[in-house]
């Protein structure tokens, strides 16, 4: 399978070492997804297992880094770069064993949603135009949000602050991405995605303080096609600008 095809944007003009950099985030993303299921038995994996499990987490979104650094330039390609590769520290903070990295990975998130802001702000149409759908978006994020924050923050406890700073923050990088002049395709839908991947964390931590495999599942599956949409839809849409 030419795994260049999985994505409309990705597929053009990909080279040797830009549909590498693309197996290997798949694989490690779909083995990320699949690891719990295969090791179901073991309710916390230890030693070698472990280990192997982070690696292969932090393996699913630095090869997306990688690659918008070799296909982009200029402040696009920092910005890009560094909010993925920022992205891939937290999940490996995230994956570590004990709860006291949890906000370590909530820093490195928060930093990447502003890298992400900053990128998507430069690329706002000017004058700033909405189109209907976009205003009717925007509202449904922000009402979403809102409620949210209303269901998890009394149950942060000392994380109140920090989980409010960052659930703002995610909810601008949504805004900027929609108001973005990507043609509103993968870009937006993976920055949606990434809210929904971060309000199950958040419920799975704060409201519910359970797990489990399909609570992992969902999150992880939709956090990754967040990053996958949005590192190849940036890609795709800057390339062919240039043309």
């Amino acid at each position: 399978m030419d795994v260049s095809s999985l994505s409309l944007p990705a597929r053009r003009e990909f080279g040797s070492l830009d549909k590498g950099l693309l197996s290997v985030s798949i694989v490690c993303g779909a083995g990320y997804l699949i690891a719990p299921f295969l090791s179901a038995s073991q309710s916390s994996p230890a030693g070698a297992a472990a280990i192997v499990i982070v690696i292969i987490k932090g393996l699913a979104v630095l090869p997306l880094a990688l690659l918008a650094v070799h296909r982009l330039d200029g402040r696009d390609r920092v910005l890009l770069g560094g909010a993925l590769a920022l992205s891939s520290l937290g999940d490996v903070f995230l994956a570590l064993r004990g709860g006291e990295h949890f906000i370590f990975g909530l820093l490195s998130f928060l930093v990447a949603h502003l890298l992400y802001i900053a990128l998507f702000a430069r690329h706002w149409p000017k004058p700033l135009l909405t189109a209907r759908r976009q205003k009717l978006l925007i509202a449904v994020v922000l009402l979403f949000s809102l409620v949210m924050m209303w269901w998890l923050l009394p149950l942060a406890g000392g994380l109140m602050i920090p989980v409010m700073v960052y659930y703002c923050v995610l909810t601008a990088m949504v805004v900027s991405a929609t108001l973005a002049g990507f043609g509103g395709g993968p870009v937006a839908v993976g920055a949606v995605l990434f809210m929904i991947s971060d309000s199950l964390i958040g419920i799975s931590r704060f409201r519910w303080a359970t797990g489990g495999l399909t609570a992992g599942f969902l999150i992880w599956s939709t956090y990754y096609l967040a990053q996958y949409f949005i590192a190849t839809g940036v890609i795709g849409e800057r390339r062919e600008a240039k043309r």
